[in-house]
């Protein structure tokens, strides 16, 4: 009896021991050090991000399959514009012609250089798709209400970065006050400078006070 227990307890331990690794665990370990990446450097984090960026970018590397790494490529290049620096995705862009064409993002791309006109809105992440449709209207407003209801901060930072012309004063404090609550420091200082830009007098000189305080 206590034998037959001991090789049913052999058997069982067998089993969750040696449970198989999924073959394309290279592609979820790209996914989560990109998520990683976008937290520390949306919080200014640069080590940290530098370190989870060229994790994302090894584990993609590790498979002919270049859609992840080609995600990886136009998601770094719209963070750089989700903190209001302008990027022509040249990394993309290089491997683009390697994609096969209903894979390439060309449309999410579009939208990032803000060529409005030129993106099928059914191709764009969900998020985006009432954003890019009052953009095409030229429906600030409209572009603007789409953006409060955007679930996640960085699409709320990315959309309202290729509609910053149009943000009056108000809007973009409450961009800032978005980022802030996720603690983004990086966007928040870029984007307390981009309103310094529109401001003068006492107002420009609160912000250059907390822009001292938060840099220093």
């Amino acid at each position: 009896m206590r034998s037959t227990i001991l090789i049913l307890f052999l058997l069982i331990f067998t089993g969750c021991s040696f449970k198989t690794t999924p073959q394309d665990m290279w592609r979820k370990n790209a996914a989560t050090a990109f998520e990683r990446y976008s937290d520390y450097y949306l919080k200014g984090e640069t080590a940290l991000a530098s370190a989870s960026l060229n994790s994302a970018i090894k584990n993609a590397k590790s498979s002919a399959d270049l859609r992840p790494l080609s995600k990886i490529y136009l998601g770094t290049c719209a963070l750089h514009i989700a903190v209001l620096i302008d990027d022509p995705c040249s990394e993309y862009k290089a491997i683009r012609d390697m994609l096969d064409p209903e894979h390439s993002s060309w449309d999410y791309y579009n939208m990032l250089q803000k060529n409005f006109d030129n993106i099928t809105i059914k191709n764009l992440p969900p998020q985006y798709g009432d954003f890019v449709t009052a953009m095409q209207k030229e429906d600030f407003q409209g572009a603007f209400q789409s953006i409060q209801k955007m679930p996640k901060t960085s699409s709320l930072l990315i959309a309202a970065s290729l509609m910053r012309k149009h943000l009056n004063e108000s809007q973009i404090h409450e961009i800032i006050n978005a980022a802030s609550f996720r603690g983004y420091k990086k966007a928040v200082v870029r984007w307390l400078g981009f309103l310094k830009e529109k401001s003068s007098g006492i107002k420009k000189q609160k912000i250059d006070k907390m822009l001292d305080l938060l840099t220093h």
